[in-house]
């Protein structure tokens, strides 16, 4: 798996630049734009719940200032925080919604690919969404490639590639540099896995999970990748009804809106409530490299014997209160304070 291991180094890489960049103090923190405080004033008086209106607030514009700290906690147990950064699952959610209208005309292969053009131009035309707008300018490239007909001659993890670095030097990357580093993370494991053996990608996604984990100083639950995996497959279903109603809201009915919004708020509580009385175990460096180690071509004997030697060296962390685990391998940042980016 050269691909994945690719991935996963370039990613623990540019995260810990970023880190660095974070404690040096050289983010700062972004004021919430007016369209956002106007739109939430007005979905308060639709909606009704101010609570459900800062998460939907949260999941389309990825703004968390309003969110619920119980909310927040709650997202962030069960690793699901890429779901406050619109992106590739926010994408492909409205552009499956969408993809009927491209199939209205598919015996009309110019309309048609003239259609699916016009959805991905759409995240360009929104302010923010920087994730959405790599995954649609991906689409884009990849539907110039396929009306050029040369498709066959470049594969899709190339063109990942490609996309990823024009919007590192003269993309969005310089707006939202964590929300390049999260994409580029999981979209590089799923762009791994075309071709490849379907059943690994789930613990491939577990990989990344336990990277950012390491990243954000959080604990993972044990069961918290299954519910993460349950909820954000649940995700993708609502979030079409709450892209369009955030935008048009004569479209949807306020109601509908409320109830998909608490019902998934609940679960993601529940969830995480059940999660953490079932236990969690600490992110360590050892295990982090053990992630990268286990990708690797490389003779099974030694990777059971680096398998064995980092559960030796990381025992008494794994199950170790957090505090202990930064003390140990943050050093003399584990009691600093320092400001994070306004959006990831």
């Amino acid at each position: 798996m050269k691909k994945l291991t690719f991935i996963y180094i370039t990613s623990i890489a540019l995260l810990l630049w970023l880190s660095n960049s974070e404690r040096s103090g050289n983010y700062h923190k972004k004021n919430v734009p007016d369209y956002i405080k106007l739109k939430r004033t007005e979905l308060y008086y639709q909606v009704g719940s101010k609570d459900q209106v800062a998460a939907l607030v949260s999941y389309v514009a990825g703004e968390l200032k309003y969110l619920n700290p119980k909310d927040k906690q709650a997202h962030r147990t069960l690793n699901l925080y890429h779901l406050f950064t619109p992106s590739g699952i926010h994408f492909s959610a409205m552009y499956i919604f969408l993809y009927p209208l491209v199939l209205l005309f598919r015996k009309r292969k110019w309309l048609q690919n003239s259609l699916s053009s016009s959805l991905c131009l759409i995240p360009f035309f929104l302010d923010g969404l920087y994730s959405m707008k790599r995954v649609a300018l991906y689409r884009l490239f990849s539907l110039s490639f396929k009306v050029a007909r040369l498709k066959d001659k470049i594969s899709p993890f190339s063109l990942f590639l490609i996309t990823f670095l024009i919007d590192f030097f003269i993309g969005t990357y310089r707006y939202s540099p964590l929300s390049f580093a999260y994409s580029f993370l999981f979209l590089g494991i799923i762009f791994s896995f075309i071709h490849k053996n379907k059943l690994l990608l789930p613990i491939a996604l577990l990989g990344g999970q336990i990277i950012i984990a390491y990243f954000q100083e959080i604990s993972l639950p044990f069961l918290g990748f299954i519910f993460g995996f349950i909820l954000t497959s649940l995700f993708s279903l609502f979030f079409p009804l709450w892209f369009i109603y955030f935008f048009l809201p004569w479209i949807v009915p306020a109601k509908i809106i409320s109830i998909s919004l608490g019902l998934y708020l609940n679960l993601v509580s529940f969830s995480a409530n059940l999660a953490k009385s079932i236990g969690e175990f600490n992110i360590t460096i050892p295990l982090m490299i053990l992630v990268v180690v286990l990708t690797m071509k490389i003779d099974q004997r030694i990777k059971k014997s680096i398998f064995l030697f980092t559960l030796l060296i990381s025992s008494n962390l794994l199950f170790a209160p957090m505090e202990a685990t930064k003390k140990k391998f943050y050093g003399s940042y584990a009691n600093k304070t320092y400001s994070r980016p306004a959006k990831f």
